[in-house]
């Protein structure tokens, strides 16, 4: 199958592609940067999803059948700072990438990489994909934003869209609250821990490339929302231990918390258990490996 992921030389797409190409697809990556890391058998072009023109004719000459977007400004606090920037990478790029997608004759369907983010603050735990969205910051509100412009582009022109919406994802190149504390343990220096008995739904990179492969591969993914997490929560104080263990080093000071948009988050993940056979890894049991093995150093 020929799948083009846009922005896939971030954290997630990295090991999406790498995923996809070790399961003899045909893949290629469209990137305003070049990758550091180039896979023999992966086509990469540079490309500013904000020029029409070089979009349009970058997708025309790779002429995939499927199309994933993973560009977005992930981290909630820049999109907080700077609601443009925010709203210019996570809802006006989908705009363009599906623009020139149904320009694009051969795509059967499109892949957007969502977040949890959208559902907010909820009373009802696990979350599942039919629960009403109530974002409670302006990265939540531009990434519903951002579903609900693939989905006007695609019930209007097509072609076909699908929307993951991942939960905590670490490994590998992720920048969130673990390399954050690892960042403190090796420069020795107090972390000021935050929502420390929050329950989050932190599931592992290699599992989540997995699932969208399973995704790609399975036609009767189409149209559809999936949540990508494990099911499983695990408390933020808990991860700061298991960080804490490895580096022996981590000095945490819990900020005791008045914010009432504090929340627990855990993924319902029973309907891509039925479209397909994903099984993830339960934090608990493989969290600190994955630390030691893809973060630390």
């Amino acid at each position: 199958m020929k799948i083009t992921t846009v922005g896939g030389n971030g954290f997630i797409g990295s090991h999406v592609v790498k995923n996809l190409s070790s399961n003899h697809h045909h893949v290629s990556v469209i990137d305003v940067s070049k990758t550091p890391n180039p896979i023999d058998n992966v086509t990469y072009k540079t490309c500013d999803v904000f020029n029409d023109t070089e979009l349009l004719n970058s997708i025309k000459e790779l002429n995939p059948e499927i199309l994933i977007s993973f560009v977005g400004l992930a981290d909630a606090g820049k999109c907080h700072n700077d609601p443009r920037l925010g709203f210019d990478l996570n809802v006006r790029s989908v705009e363009r990438v599906w623009d020139a997608a149904r320009k694009s004759t051969n795509i059967s369907r499109c892949i957007l990489i969502s977040t949890a983010s959208i559902y907010g603050k909820t009373l009802q735990l696990p979350v599942n994909e039919d629960m009403e969205a109530k974002p409670t910051s302006i990265y939540g509100w531009q990434k519903l934003l951002a579903e609900k412009t693939a989905l006007g582009y695609s019930s209007t022109y097509g072609p076909d869209t699908t929307i993951v919406r991942l939960f905590n994802v670490y490994g590998q190149g992720q920048a969130g609250i673990i390399s954050h504390l690892i960042s403190a343990s090796i420069e020795k220096r107090e972390f000021l821990l935050h929502g420390a008995s929050q329950l989050r739904d932190f599931v592992y990179a290699g599992d989540v490339a997995t699932a969208i492969s399973k995704i790609c591969e399975d036609p009767k993914s189409s149209n559809k929302i999936f949540n990508i997490g494990t099911g499983v929560g695990i408390t933020i104080k808990e991860i700061a231990d298991i960080v804490g263990g490895i580096t022996g080093n981590l000095k945490v000071n819990i900020v005791k918390d008045t914010d009432d948009n504090l929340y627990d988050s855990i993924a319902d993940i029973s309907r891509i258990k039925h479209y397909t056979d994903w099984n993830p890894k339960d934090p608990h049991a493989v969290m600190k490996q994955v630390i030691i093995n893809e973060m630390l150093g």
